[in-house]
């Protein structure tokens, strides 16, 4: 509709001083991929894997500095 947005971006704030946390990602397929060692300082994006024992793609873009 109108001023409407697909936009599947999750946003979040991490502490700096705290411990990196896990994140759980369930897919609409069903299929679920756990995410550890997620940082701050930078965006992250996950690509849901198209064959079922593929991994998913994880992509970091660190902001300049």
């Amino acid at each position: 509709g109108y001023q409407s947005s697909r936009d599947r971006r999750i946003v979040f704030a991490l502490d700096e001083g705290a411990a990196p946390p896990r994140f759980l990602v369930r897919w609409p397929g069903g299929r679920e991929t756990e995410l550890e060692g997620v940082t701050s300082a930078g965006a992250w994006l996950v690509v849901e894997p198209d064959a079922a024992d593929a991994a998913p793609r994880i992509l970091r873009e660190v902001p300049p500095s």
